[in-house]
């Protein structure tokens, strides 16, 4: 029988949003590029490198649809306090699941601890954090979880399988500045 490891945490973690400073940075270097005609070259850097985000995030996500849904049981489930450092230097404090769980699969027993495909989408769906603070104010006893592993390798597999509303919303920002920088870059080799 597996004990009760539900805990809250008062560990803070300081996570620095790389992709979050990269975009607001390159909509920057995006205005200078068109500034200055000579960094086209700069443009159709930056706008590669957002289209290679924009299409990565979508593949990650695509890539879990085909993989199977079942449930399993929390070993162990809290809330960690996480500090997001944006380009701004703004500091941004969320909560952040973390869980370890545990599923069968043809009579064979897997752990796992990967909530989402996608690393820093810190912006988790309502719903799973409405149900991460309900276990950790009940304290209960390990509850089933409902996840998605992957048919051809059975120890991969998540909780949360999609992107959340946030982060699509970013990864959309983060295609069309792509698309706006190879636009200006080409502009400018053209006409300068």
């Amino acid at each position: 029988m597996l004990k009760n490891n539900m805990r809250n945490t008062q560990k803070q973690i300081s996570i620095i949003d790389y992709e979050s400073i990269w975009f607001e940075t390159s909509l920057i270097l995006i205005v200078v590029g068109f500034i200055v005609k000579e960094f086209y070259l700069l443009l159709y850097f930056i706008g590669t490198i957002h289209i290679f985000i924009f299409f990565h995030h979508f593949y990650l996500s695509r890539k879990l649809q085909n993989w199977i849904k079942t449930e399993g049981i929390y070993e162990v489930y809290y809330l960690k306090k996480v500090s997001i450092i944006n380009a701004s230097r703004n500091i941004q404090e969320k909560y952040q699941p973390y869980c370890e769980y545990n599923y069968c699969i043809d009579n064979k027993k897997y752990f796992s601890h990967t909530l989402s495909i996608i690393k820093n989408d810190f912006s988790f769906h309502k719903e799973f954090l409405a149900e991460a603070n309900m276990a950790v104010k009940r304290k209960s006893e390990m509850k089933k979880v409902t996840l998605y592993y992957n048919p051809k390798n059975y120890s991969e597999s998540v909780l949360v399988r999609g992107m959340s509303s946030g982060l699509v919303l970013r990864t959309y920002l983060i295609g069309i500045s792509g698309l706006v920088a190879l636009f200006l870059g080409l502009y400018n080799s053209v006409y300068s």
